[in-house]
């Protein structure tokens, strides 16, 4: 104590590590949090920094376009907590995610969203429209026209 270092509690990270992962419900930006919070302790190290890397990386790859749109829309609006800690570097693996996540998904993008064009007003936004994602609004705007035609014409072609 007299450096002035405080020496971290191994314990204490290890219970965090465990209620990090017993909470799956975290948000990307809540974990981005936890972990700025436990570097700017001095305890982003071990078992602590492993769980939460694998976990932001996990939420990155596995969550669905939506909630990657969600998660965006929210640092855009600046519709975060004020308590929540921010990392740029984090929040522009975020902008990353969704735009290789789409392009991966083929011609299926577009279908991920209840309003496809409310994710391309967004990738416009950033700049980063996937190819594959104007494919695929193409082929979901083809199929949502025919379904409001054939509805105007008592489901006949």
């Amino acid at each position: 104590l007299a450096s002035g270092v405080v020496k971290p509690d191994v314990s204490l990270m290890r219970k965090l590590a465990v209620a990090v992962v017993e909470f799956p419900t975290l948000r990307y930006l809540e974990l981005v949090s936890v972990e700025v919070s436990c570097h700017r302790l001095g305890m982003l190290h071990g078992p602590l920094l492993e769980v939460l890397a694998q976990r932001r990386h996990l939420v990155l790859e596995f969550a669905t376009p939506d909630a990657l749109l969600q998660e965006l829309l929210d640092v855009e609006a600046e519709n975060i907590p004020a308590w929540l800690l921010r990392s740029e570097d984090a929040e522009a693996a975020l902008l990353r995610a969704l735009p290789a996540k789409l392009e991966s998904m083929k011609n299926n993008g577009a279908d991920a969203f209840d309003d496809p064009f409310a994710c391309l007003t967004f990738l416009l936004r950033q700049q980063c429209v996937p190819s594959a994602f104007l494919i695929s609004l193409c082929s979901w705007s083809k199929r949502a026209l025919r379904r409001n035609s054939n509805a105007w014409h008592g489901g006949a072609d």
